[in-house]
């Protein structure tokens, strides 16, 4: 973390429980955090027979 996102840390306390981060990136000045969140799932398909 920049010296300049641990002098300027927000009140806001944000939990998110049952998910996972991917990815995430700060904006070109450095003022906001971007990123992106979820859960992964895998599906097993087989598909046979077909053209």
């Amino acid at each position: 973390m920049g010296a300049a996102a641990r002098r300027n840390r927000s009140s806001t306390d944000n939990h998110f429980t049952g998910s996972n981060m991917f990815a995430f990136a700060w904006s070109p000045d450095g003022k906001q955090l971007a990123f992106s969140r979820g859960q992964r799932k895998t599906d097993v398909v087989l598909m046979s027979n077909f053209r």
